[in-house]
């Protein structure tokens, strides 16, 4: 930010996305949801999810098919995400930030 402007809106979503979503938890992988929120707050940065052919060819090239299924699941919710309407993702993303903000996956929202 530089007197009342973005310099670069990517950085800013990625930084604000960050400050929400990891807290000092013991665990710090974020739950299940986590590469889904992170894609959906801030897609201009590279997550894993950006790219839904390449997450999934890089998932496959794993060779674990659960790795493959995990993926999949992953982009299905992501894709859930997105189609909610606009005031049922915002409680939606409250709520799960609030989970994230406790540490408590448990609590997570479910999409």
């Amino acid at each position: 930010m530089v007197r009342g402007g973005l310099t670069d809106e990517a950085v800013f979503a990625w930084e604000a996305a960050g400050a929400l979503l990891a807290p000092d938890c013991p665990d710090p992988a974020g739950g299940e949801l986590d590469e889904v929120v992170w894609t959906y707050l801030a897609p201009a940065h590279q997550r894993d999810l950006n790219d839904p052919a390449e997450a999934l060819a890089r998932a496959e090239r794993s060779g674990r098919s659960e790795e493959t299924a995990a993926t999949r699941t992953a982009l299905q919710r992501l894709d859930r995400l997105r189609g909610l309407p606009e005031d049922e993702r915002a409680v939606w993303l409250g709520a799960y930030v609030s989970a994230a903000q406790r540490c408590d996956f448990a609590a997570q929202p479910t999409l």
